[in-house]
Parts: structure tokens; sequence; C-alpha cells
């Protein structure tokens, strides 16, 4: 299919130019080849033609530059925890056939097991895993009033914010939390502010209701914000349950994806991926351990559509650019060419290289203008379109918007100023003789 759409656009285009020779009257074509090939219409087509070139170049290559801007912002925006030195275990006991009880144990034991390893300084179990591909959201609202928000669910351990590193703002955590006390949870800053603006969060209570079903934690303290399901997200609203306390959600959460175990190391983290394998097995020989991976991987997998974007759109950028330029290129030759007599009469009349120079170098210019114009109309409209998938960047990015066209302009002015300063250059005797 590509081919043939390929072999139609050249006939098309090619046929084109060759019809239109075919009826070009001879008399006037010998008499004056400069008039025949340079008609209103035909320079209106190439011109256009042009600017259409210079006008898709701008907006690929400010889409480009958009995502690449992305991607760079991508790297430094803050998570809210450490993904450094960072071990991710996926395990899904469900499937082996392990009921909630014994998975709850299972996990625990795992915990405990892989926190003693040489060179582990904490572990803790996470469902869904932050940035990963599931997320869970739930409304939640304070008994007795009208306040509720809608807040992502995170299923844990017990050292799971020392783990992450997850900074602790007030309150405790869940380290001295026994499974048979009352529900407790722990909300992140955003959560606080918004159910408790004036009042201190430690010892209330939030409830969550679905049908028949409800639940009622205390909040035991209040965390640090994080990125949840991406990185380009705005910050929302979590609540942190103890994964021990409730089982069921953990069985459901397992049902998608399996529960992780995340695992603070001293040094390298893949190092100790064969070690706790060891300890899985010791478990349960027959458990399987996939998703072994460091969380700074699992960041680099979030910022993988910014990444393909850059390249595929950098790519296809540089060549609209390089087409733009040859087309830019080709327009000028052919303008001095059909202009060789008008040039050599201005020159023997006085008129300065530098001054003819100017003069082409004007025209050229004046297509480029307009579809840079186009083009940056256009870009605008597509930055609006992706801004949804970038980081840190708006649809309307001022240094892509400045480089860009900066870009543009200096290529242009090399396709332009090649043909336009080699027409100075000829002698107008010699042009007016051999025309």
């Amino acid at each position: 299919m590509t081919a043939g759409i390929a072999i139609l656009t050249s006939l098309i285009f090619g046929l084109a130019p060759a019809v239109r020779a075919t009826r070009l009257d001879v008399n006037t074509s010998l008499k004056d080849g400069d008039a025949a090939s340079t008609g209103h219409s035909s320079k209106w087509i190439r011109n256009a033609l042009v600017m259409a070139q210079v006008g898709g170049s701008v907006v690929v290559l400010v889409a480009a530059a958009l995502f690449l801007h992305s991607l760079w912002n991508g790297f430094s925006i803050s998570l809210g925890f450490r993904p450094q030195n960072l071990l991710v275990v996926r395990i899904d006991t469900i499937a082996q056939g392990y009921s909630r009880e014994r998975s709850a144990i299972f996990f625990k034991q795992l915990e405990d097991h892989v926190s003693r390893l040489p060179g582990v300084r904490s572990a803790s179990v996470v469902a869904p895993l932050p940035l990963g591909i599931f997320s869970s959201g739930r409304d939640f609202s304070i008994p007795g009033t009208s306040r509720s928000i809608n807040a992502n669910l995170h299923m844990v351990g017990q050292h799971y914010f020392e783990t992450m590193g997850i900074p602790l703002l007030k309150g405790r955590d869940f380290r001295e939390i026994i499974p048979s006390s009352s529900m407790v949870a722990v909300i992140n800053r955003t959560m606080a502010e918004h159910l408790f603006p004036n009042e201190n969060p430690v010892g209330q209570q939030i409830s969550w209701q679905f049908g028949d079903e409800k639940k009622t934690y205390d909040v035991l303290g209040v965390v640090g914000d994080t990125k949840s399901k991406t990185i380009g997200e705005p910050i929302r609203p979590c609540l942190f349950e103890l994964a021990s306390q409730n089982q069921k959600d953990l069985e459901g959460f397992s049902s998608f994806g399996g529960v992780s175990v995340v695992i603070r190391t001293v040094g390298d983290p893949k190092a100790l991926a064969p070690a706790v394998a060891r300890e899985v097995e010791r478990l349960d020989p027959g458990m399987p351990v996939y998703g072994v991976e460091s969380m700074q991987e699992q960041v680099a997998k979030s910022l993988v559509l910014a990444r393909l974007a850059s390249w595929f759109l950098g790519v296809f950028g540089i060549l609209a650019l390089v087409l733009a330029a040859v087309g830019l290129y080709g327009l000028m030759s052919y303008t001095v060419a059909t202009r060789t007599r008008e040039i050599a009469i201005r020159m023997a009349m006085g008129a300065s290289r530098e001054r003819t120079l100017s003069l082409l170098a004007r025209q050229g210019l004046s297509v480029i203008a307009v579809g840079l114009v186009a083009g940056l109309a256009a870009g605008l409209a597509v930055g609006r379109v992706v801004s949804s998938l970038l980081y840190g960047v708006g649809s309307f990015d001022v240094l892509t918007f400045i480089a860009v066209p900066v870009v543009l302009l200096l290529v242009s002015c090399f396709a332009i100023l090649l043909p336009a300063r080699r027409a100075t250059k000829v002698d107008p005797m010699v042009a007016l003789r051999y025309e």
C-alpha cells in the first residue's frame, strides 16, 4: 500500500508540470523564455508549495521540541519519594490458589525475611504500585459532614513510608499497628488540606461506603504528596491503608497485576534480586516471581511515551526541515535562473551586488514568513491537543516557540543566500549576450 501511494504521488506531481509544458505557446516561448516560464499561476503554486513545506516543518518541529522539553522535565520532576536504591518485585499469590489469610501470612513472612537480608534497609508490600499500570480511586468523606473527596487508595505494609522515602509530616505511620486493631489510615498532604483545612487531621475519622459495604478509618498521620499513577498528573489525594487489615481489597488488587514488594537497599538494587528470589522460593518453591526491576526503571517506563514521541517527531522534524530547505533552495535557484536578464540589467545600470542580494533575499524570506506564521499557529493548536501528555510544559512554551523559528530562519537563510549570492557574481555583459 505504501509503495502504491508513493507511485501515485510521483505520477500526480510528475505529470502536472509535464501536462502544463505541452500547453505552452511555442512562439511565445521562443520569443521570451522568462515570461513563458514565470506566469502568475505557476509562481503562486511554487510559492504555496514552499510555504506548505515550511509550515509543515514548523508544526513537526514544535511538537518534537515540546516532547523533548517534556522528557527533560520528566527526569527532574519531584516524585515525592526516592526511587534510587529501590527494588520492585511482583508476586501473585491469588493465581497460586492462596486464600486471603494465607496470602496475608505469606507477604508478612516475605517482608520479614527480605528485611533481614544483608544490604537491605527495609521492605514493604504495596498495591497498586505507584507509577504502575493500575490505580484505584474511591470517594471518601468525613462522617456527619458534607465534605468528601475522590482519592487514590494504596494498600501498604507497615514499613512502606520508610521504604519509599516518603516523609511523615504529622502523627505516626503503621509501624506499631497490629492487624487486629481498629481500621486506620494515613493520608497525604493534599487530602488533609481538602478534608481538614482548618484542623488537625490526626485522630479524625474518614469513611468510605459502596452499597452496603462501609469502612471507617481513624487517621493516624499525614505524609508528603507523591505521584500516584503518572509523572505528569497533578498531585492526587491519596489514602494509604494497612494491607494486613484489609485482606479482601488486597486480594482484589492481586487480581490486577499482583502485589508488589518494594525493597530499600544499600547499594545496587538489581544485585539483590537473586537473593530476594531465593527467599520467595524458600517460602513457596512454586511461587513465580516476575516484574523484577528497579524503581528507576519503573519511572523510566512511565516516560516511554514522551521518549518515543520525542524521537519519532524529532526524526520527522529534521526530515521536514531538510525538505523545506531543499524546496527553498530550488525555488530560489529557479527564480534566479528566470530572472537572469533582470539581474544583469540591474547590475549593468549600477545596482550593487549587496542591493541585488538583499532584493532576492527579501523575496525568499517573504515566502518563509507566511509559512512560518501559519506553522506557528498550527503548532500552537497541536500543543493544546497534546498538552495532557506533557510534563511541566504548557501548550505555549516560550522556549520552543522561539527556538524553532530561529532554527528554521537560519537554515532558510543558507538555502536562500547560496543561489542569490551566485546570481550576483554573474558578469552582466555575459548574461545579456547569453539571453
